[in-house]
C-alpha cells in the first residue's frame, strides 16, 4: 500500500513539473470548437481522454467476466452443499457398515461354539460268515479265443435324428483291354 502511494506522488510531482514548464497558450480545434488553454491542461486533458475511452472500451470484458465470476461462485456453493451431503451419507454408510460387521462378529462368535453332538447312530454290522475250502478235483480252462468279439454298436442319440443323403450310384470306368472277347467272358 505505501509502495502505491509512493508511485502515485511521483506520478503527480512529473505533472505539477510538466505542468509549470509548458505554460504556453495553445488554440485546440475540434469540428466546429475552438478551445484556447495551456500546453500542459491541453496534454493532460488528452491523457484522462485516452484513460477514459480505455476504460469504456475493457467495460464488456469486465462486466462478462464478473458475471461468469459470480455463475462459478454460485456453482462452487451448490457443489459444496453436495459435497456436504455426500459427505453425511458416507458417515452414516460406514456407521451401518460398522454396526454390520459388529453383528458378523457376534454371529461368528456364536457359530464357532462348540456344539454338542447327539449321540451316535448304532453301525449296522453285517455277520460274519465262514469259507469252506474243498479241495479242487477237476480244473477246467476255457478255450482261448485269438479274435476279439466285436460288441454291437449302439447309435447315438444325435444320429438317430440326422437324415442320411442317398448315396450317387458310383460309375465305373469300362477299360478297353486288348482282347475283347475275354472280357465280354468274364463280364458276364
Amino acid at each position: 500500500m505505501q509502495v502505491f502511494l509512493v508511485f502515485a506522488l511521483l506520478i503527480s510531482l512529473f505533472a505539477v513539473v510538466f505542468a509549470v514548464q509548458n505554460t504556453a497558450i495553445t488554440t485546440v480545434s475540434f469540428l466546429m470548437w475552438d478551445f484556447d488553454n495551456s500546453l500542459a491542461v491541453v496534454i493532460l486533458l488528452t491523457v484522462f481522454t485516452g484513460v477514459l475511452i480505455s476504460i469504456l472500451m475493457s467495460l464488456p470484458g469486465w462486466i462478462k467476466n464478473r458475471v461468469y465470476l459470480m455463475s462459478i461462485r454460485k456453482k462452487n456453493k451448490e457443489l459444496e452443499t453436495k459435497l456436504t451431503k455426500q459427505e453425511e451419507k458416507l458417515q452414516v454408510t460406514l456407521q451401518e457398515v460398522e454396526t454390520l460387521k459388529n453383528q458378523i462378529v457376534s454371529l461368528s462368535a456364536v457359530i464357532a461354539a462348540p456344539v454338542t453332538q447327539a449321540p451316535a447312530a448304532p453301525v449296522y454290522t453285517p455277520p460274519t460268515t465262514t469259507t469252506v475250502n474243498y479241495p479242487p478235483t477237476q480244473t477246467y480252462t476255457p478255450p482261448v479265443t485269438t479274435t476279439p468279439v466285436a460288441e454291437p454298436a449302439m447309435p447315438e442319440l444325435e444320429d438317430l435324428f440326422v437324415e442320411e443323403e442317398p448315396e450317387a450310384p458310383v460309375e465305373t470306368s469300362v477299360k478297353k483291354s486288348k482282347f475283347p472277347g475275354i472280357d465280354r467272358i468274364l463280364n458276364r
